[in-house]
């Protein structure tokens, strides 16, 4: 081995060593809740009141008995240049928790809520349902940490 190479091998070496204790020693990420915004356009019209009673008769129902979600809000832009927007905005203690299965909460709530076959009930959830998604097609999903520290 040259002088050269084995300057460099020493030099690689005492970078490792004196790197090491840097990388033990970092800190804790911090604590805090995950906040998932979405957003989408809804037309001021019947057709937005019906996607409106579908967030409120399962969206928002099925939130509440979610064990994974810590809180949630659904707000309607109220004044100004875009009257139709939609924000639903749900706060989560870990990034799983996201991505997480509500479980048998929903099951419940899905067996317990779910209009019969063939009823006028379930014929005005399908047209609530399909105004909901096609409203929803145009959505926009923001995840954001919010540490405890910025919380009040």
């Amino acid at each position: 081995m040259t002088s050269l190479t084995r300057s460099i091998a020493r030099a690689a070496a005492v970078l490792c060593l004196a790197s090491a204790p840097a990388f033990a020693q970092q800190a804790a990420p911090p604590s805090g809740h995950y906040v998932t915004v979405t957003t989408f356009s809804l037309p001021l019209s019947a057709t937005g009141d019906t996607v409106m009673m579908y967030i409120d008769s399962v969206t928002a129902p099925l939130s509440r008995v979610n064990p994974n979600v810590l809180s949630m809000r659904i707000g309607r832009h109220n004044w100004g240049s875009n009257g139709g927007q939609v924000f639903m905005m749900t706060e989560y203690a870990t990034w799983a928790a996201i991505e997480a299965d509500c479980g048998d909460a929903c099951r419940r709530w899905e067996a317990a809520n779910q209009p019969a076959p063939n009823s006028p009930r379930a014929a005005m959830w399908r047209s609530m349902e399909q105004a909901f998604l096609r409203a929803f097609s145009g959505h926009a999903d923001q995840i954001y940490f919010v540490p405890d520290s910025r919380m009040k």
